[in-house]
């Protein structure tokens, strides 16, 4: 189980991680198919989608080249923004009051919140990942748990229909592609579930596309990562955490000897 965040260190990394985003997407998933269209809401649509033009409340854009229809919005201390409302047209990434992050599609409920991501789903081609709710939970579990950050935080289901997911925390060794994409990265459908118990997840990217794949450590299991190294001209094997971008590889995990 990941160490939870407490209120201040997680709105230190919020920041940090923006600011992280802005300079390229460095977390993007690499390879995942299509990028977010050209036109998006200026700040001022977007605060005022939200109501936030009438509290004052400026969002700061974090939006890259693919990933570009994107705000994020951080208390200062422990101020918590009461009933914000969430929009069916956008996508939301929250931390509530307690601490917890969430993943949210606008459902017309508003709901307290200190600090969020937002991302407006219409500036967002059909098969951008964002669109997918099997990416979209992956993605932002495999952000906070498996990018090298300290302390690594859960990303909890909000209200995406994941069936795949369920209470899933990291804390045990992936059943479905589903989990498997949020332990090690890249996308569900690149991942094939092994074909004997005991078996590993086998990853293959389309052609000339790269992915960063993490060799997450499942607590109480061995977990690793084989990959071919042109290179040495063998088999080689990423743990502890280590990260590289791949077009093929095999996710290990099994409980510890």
């Amino acid at each position: 189980m990941s160490e939870k965040l407490s209120r201040r260190d997680f709105l230190k990394y919020l920041s940090g991680a923006a600011g992280a985003l802005a300079l390229g997407g460095l977390f993007e998933p690499r390879g995942i198919e299509a990028q977010a269209l050209t036109r998006h809401p200026t700040d001022a649509e977007m605060q005022k989608a939200f109501g936030f033009d009438r509290r004052g409340i400026k969002p700061v854009f974090t939006g890259t080249e693919t990933d570009n229809a994107k705000w994020t919005l951080q208390a200062v201390e422990d101020h918590v923004f009461t009933q914000v409302p969430f929009p069916k047209d956008w996508q939301l990434t929250i931390t509530k009051p307690d601490g917890t992050v969430e993943v949210y599609y606008g459902d017309g409920q508003p709901r307290d919140i200190m600090g969020a991501t937002f991302r407006h789903l219409p500036s967002y081609d059909a098969n951008y990942w964002v669109r997918d709710p099997k990416d979209l939970i992956a993605h932002e579990f495999n952000f906070g748990w498996a990018q090298g950050r300290d302390p690594r935080y859960v990303t909890l289901n909000g209200n995406l229909d994941v069936p795949e997911w369920q209470d899933f925390d990291g804390s045990t060794c992936p059943v479905n592609v589903v989990q498997t994409a949020g332990l090690a990265g890249g996308s569900y459908k690149n991942w094939t579930k092994p074909d004997w118990e005991g078996g590993a997840w086998t990853f293959k990217g389309e052609t000339n596309q790269f992915y960063l794949l993490t060799a997450s450590q499942v607590p109480g299991n061995e977990s690793w990562i084989d990959y071919w190294n042109g290179q040495k001209g063998a088999v080689d094997k990423l743990t502890n955490w280590a990260s590289l971008a791949l077009n093929e590889a095999s996710f290990h995990c099994h409980p510890a000897k």
